[in-house]
């Protein structure tokens, strides 16, 4: 691991955890921190929106973005007819119109993603900083930096828990069709929409979460039994795909007990003891319901680890906003607990979140590599791994 890659993370992180101490002193004191919001929210436009080239993702959608056609031609309609996300297409062709430079879309992006997060923890959350906070820290600034239209469509869909709650069901729905158009995999949150109106009782999740824990800890392999089963009767792609995935899995390394497994059972037990604080709390049953999805995405299929991290990134808001939701009502002792245990834990998440070459830091503001240069460094990244 090289520090020099995570210190401008480190920083960046310890400016959020000072800057939540000094929101929970100004609250505690009864007064309104909207200079806190302010505060943090330029640190987000100079950290996140001004940043240059970084992980290797940028180099997808800076290509893309390179070599769309003109919004004004046909090649683009032509082209937007064989896409699946239309509208991050059409967000990258409006940008065009204005500057060719492919940091300038990716700072409009960076607005736009700040925008909605500025949104959901105003409408979830007593505090500020604190849900910025785990955002980053709990798969955010990967998510932001490198799934940015994951990251949006998932921001998109906690905007819409509102009307979970509320039982507007074409509102959220809206939303959610806009989500798909940035990324497919917001169907999956339309397709659940029953399933987050549901109450589930603490107990059927301790059951769930131990049977998960025995299928991981022992290394049952169920899935593959059903996918050799079954793949020969699927169509096309998605029978080539799991095929491919039976042929690939050893390399996968299912099952690992990481840093992220520890941290994920903790978690989940804190939150499964503590649920009795949340009673009478608006949209925290929907929340609950995102983790139970995300207790049977890793545990049940811990066969498809690298398959299932990203999918479940999808569920990862409960985080930002149960434990928030969680502090508000802690004794004075536990919340002092939390304020020393919880940036050791964030410090850790973000160190493993940015431990690697390809999350080196530049930003607009003191000067980027060209798109070009990056490439090339990121290619040379690629090539320098073990094979």
């Amino acid at each position: 691991m090289n520090i020099s890659y995570t210190f401008i993370y480190l920083f960046f992180l310890s400016i959020l955890i000072i800057l939540s101490f000094v929101e929970f002193s100004i609250i505690k004191k009864n007064k309104k921190p909207s200079v806190i919001r302010e505060i943090c929210i330029f640190i987000l436009i100079v950290f996140w929106a001004l940043r240059g080239y970084v992980v290797g993702d940028a180099m997808v959608y800076g290509w893309h973005f390179n070599a769309l056609p003109s919004i004004f031609s046909n090649k683009f309609w032509n082209y937007l007819l064989l896409v699946s996300d239309k509208g991050f297409t059409i967000l990258m062709g409006i940008t065009r119109i204005i500057s060719k430079d492919y940091l300038f879309f990716q700072a409009c992006i960076g607005l736009l993603t700040i925008y909605l997060l500025d949104k959901v923890v105003q409408r979830y959350s007593k505090y500020y900083v604190l849900p910025v906070l785990l955002f980053f820290s709990f798969n955010g600034l990967f998510l932001s930096f490198n799934l940015i239209r994951n990251c949006i469509t998932i921001l998109l869909f906690i905007s819409s828990i509102k009307y979970i709650e509320e039982k507007r069901f074409s509102r959220f729905l809206i939303i959610n069709i806009i989500g798909v158009f940035i990324h497919y995999s917001s169907i999956i949150y339309i397709i659940l929409y029953p399933f987050f109106r549901i109450k589930i009782s603490t107990k059927i999740f301790w059951i769930i979460f131990i049977v998960g824990n025995i299928i991981f800890l022992a290394k049952i392999e169920y899935v593959k039994l059903i996918l050799g089963f079954i793949q020969p009767f699927l169509p096309g792609k998605i029978g080539l795909a799991v095929k491919a995935y039976m042929n690939i899995r050893h390399e996968l390394k299912p099952f690992s007990i990481t840093f992220g497994f520890f941290e994920r059972f903790v978690t989940v037990v804190i939150l499964l003891l503590l649920r009795r604080y949340f009673r009478n709390e608006k949209y925290v049953n929907i929340f609950y319901n995102m983790l139970l999805i995300y207790i049977i995405g890793f545990y049940f299929f811990g066969e498809l680890s690298n398959l299932m991290g990203r999918m479940m990134m999808l569920f990862v808001g409960f985080y930002w906003f149960l434990f928030p939701i969680l502090y508000a009502k802690f004794s004075r002792t536990r919340k002092y607990w939390f304020l020393i245990i919880f940036p050791l834990i964030c410090f850790g998440k973000m160190l493993l979140q940015t431990r690697t070459p390809l999350f080196e830091y530049s930003n607009i503001i003191t000067g980027v590599e060209s798109f070009r240069e990056y490439q090339s460094r990121v290619e040379n990244i690629y090539n320098e791994q073990p094979k």
